[in-house]
């Protein structure tokens, strides 16, 4: 089994996602990251959305797939 680092970077004026420490996606100053002063919640789940920059090659036949998590870390900033 391979294992990855996700990373969620969540500030007052922006947020942004990285994948084994590349930076995957910002949202800066836009209503998304604007929107992120509101109380929330982590869950941790797994889908694949079909959009095809998010989807694009996706094979069901190699189903049924998982998720593991090994540790999940939460901070204030």
């Amino acid at each position: 089994m391979e294992w990855h680092d996700y990373e969620i970077i969540w500030k007052p004026n922006e947020v942004y996602w990285t994948y084994d420490g590349v930076e995957v996606r910002r949202e800066t100053d836009t209503k998304a990251a604007r929107d992120l002063n509101k109380a929330s919640a982590l869950y941790m789940n797994f889908w694949t959305p079909q959009w095809d920059d998010w989807g694009r090659g996706r094979d069901d036949s190699t189903m049924p797939w998982y998720a593991k998590y090994d540790f999940v870390e939460t901070y204030e900033y």
